[in-house]
């Protein structure tokens, strides 16, 4: 279990969301959470995917 504490403002901003939506302060932080580590690893495929395109294409060109 993770503990955190939060500015104010954004516990009143989790907590309207929670009001407004149905789901627990808890869902929105979970799913917040799980968004973000999915863009880091897409990131990390893509900055990936272009060092093996930039060293491909290094190999592949011809030499003057």
């Amino acid at each position: 279990m993770v503990r955190m504490n939060l500015p104010r403002e954004l516990e009143n901003e989790l907590a309207l969301l929670a009001v407004l939506t149905g789901n627990s302060i808890q869902f929105h932080i979970r799913q917040a959470i799980l968004e973000y580590l999915d863009d880091i690893e897409e990131r990390a495929a893509t900055a990936r995917w272009l060092d093996a395109a930039i060293a491909e294409e290094t190999r592949e060109r011809p030499k003057k």
